[in-house]
């Protein structure tokens, strides 16, 4: 037997001009009063082939484009006796792909739905090159706002901002963002940042901070129209009462702690040990709604720099689970038959007809049906008070029962690096697992 190999040639190449203010930005100050301004543009060149498959089995896998970015930034400081009482700042964002005409920003999904029946999602690109706002957020200081003389500083940060923990890996600042080239990255890449609150204190003076932080993902519960949107159907027990319902909010909390047990000119150790649980109540495994997750991240995070030798880890795991509700998976749909567009139940089977039942009377009757579950595949129809149905008969998978799935994953990173000549030359390497 010849063993073929098969290999593949990956190019990326990206010529990269970046032009920024923000090093050295405008600043005016009158009194304890400080207003700051700067902006940020990027524009790019971008050459790749074979980087979205990664092999050569497509011949037309190659792309070129050229893009920018363009971020205008203002940051307001307000000090009160020596040190910052208020701080806010806004960050808004416009983002091009040359000669893309429908743009880089789409509108959200929209399904569209008659007889019963879905014809799919439909979604268009904005012609124009829009701005939004990226960053927007206000600091204060709780000793100064409650008149409380603590020793440590205390801030609260509300609005649309950057937090990770650790390197990013458990929780990043990475929200709604466009996907990037395979195995590049850079912070410009975030488009929006999570809305969310920060409290932070200081325990040990230049030594032990704390941060909580709570933010909301998605919120469905905000209208009359969410809860009552008829999304659950297909749950088993719903056809029913569809409607979302109250509390389909996704939220998460963490916390961690920011630790310097030893800080030198020459070395330094930091520890950061963290949690977070996020709960989101509207995941879709085939359906919208048919799964909710409750997942919980403990984890901490080092560095390590002796002179010229730095290195840091990071470990985590995960805990909680996934629940996958018992779903039927009756849709009506549109089909062909005999020459006729009817509307018919892809999950149950006319016998004699030897082709899906069409939508009618009769068929509305199942909607009271209570015998479901995956037992009842494959075999003949039941309705409350009537005898089986000798021409309707259920598909093979038209039932799921409920599944439950547990979160059991961690990684873990490693990397290192050595200074031979500072700004100019640096080696350094990384695992993980």
């Amino acid at each position: 037997m010849v063993k073929r190999l098969s290999f593949f040639f990956s190019v990326l190449v990206m010529v990269c001009i970046q032009a920024e203010a923000e090093r050295r930005p405008l600043e005016v100050t009158c009194g304890n009063h400080t207003l700051a301004g700067g902006f940020f543009f990027y524009p790019e060149f971008v050459y790749g082939k074979n980087i979205t498959l990664l092999n050569n089995n497509n011949n037309y896998d190659e792309t070129l484009y050229f893009r920018n970015i363009f971020d205008s930034y203002g940051t307001y400081t307000y000090k009160r006796d020596g040190s910052e009482f208020l701080k806010a700042r806004a960050t808004v964002r416009s983002r091009s792909l040359w000669g893309n005409e429908p743009g880089l920003l789409e509108t959200t999904e929209h399904h569209f739905k008659e007889f019963g029946c879905e014809f799919g999602a439909h979604r268009h690109g904005l012609v124009h090159s829009d701005f939004w706002i990226r960053e927007l957020w206000l600091e204060v200081a709780l000793n100064d706002l409650l008149g409380i003389p603590w020793c440590a500083r205390h801030l609260l940060t509300i609005g649309a901002f950057s937090f990770e923990l650790g390197r990013g890996i458990s929780l990043g600042a990475n929200y709604p963002a466009l996907p990037p080239a395979v195995g590049f990255y850079i912070e410009a890449a975030i488009d929006q940042f999570a809305f969310g609150a920060k409290l932070t204190g200081e325990l040990v003076k230049d030594r032990l901070w704390y941060d909580l932080y709570g933010a909301i993902f998605s919120n469905r519960s905000a209208t009359f129209d969410d809860t009552n949107e008829i999304v659950r159907t297909h749950e088993l027990g719903r056809r029913f009462d569809g409607a979302r319902g109250f509390g389909f909010i996704n939220y998460l909390f963490a916390g961690r702690l920011r630790w310097y047990p030893i800080k030198t000119e020459s070395k330094s150790i930091y520890l950061e040990p963290y949690v977070l649980y996020n709960y989101n109540p509207e995941l879709k495994v085939e359906f919208l709604t048919d799964a909710v997750s409750n997942l919980a991240t403990c984890g901490i995070m080092g560095d390590c720099v002796f002179g010229a030798f730095e290195c840091g880890g990071e470990y985590a795991f995960n805990r909680g689970g996934q629940h996958v509700f018992g779903i039927d998976r009756a849709t009506p749909v549109l089909q062909n038959q005999g020459g006729q567009v009817v509307v018919a139940n892809d999950q149950i089977t006319d016998i004699k007809a030897e082709e899906d039942v069409r939508v009618n009377e009769e068929l509305d009757k199942l909607k009271f049906w209570e015998s479901c579950g995956q037992r009842h595949n494959d075999e003949q129809v039941h309705m409350p008070g009537i005898r089986a149905s000798s021409r309707l008969k259920n598909k093979q998978f038209r039932f799921q029962d409920p599944v439950r799935v547990r979160y059991r994953g961690s990684f873990f990173v490693v990397d290192g690096s050595y200074i031979f000549k500072k700004d100019i030359l640096k080696i350094s390497a990384a695992l993980g697992y």
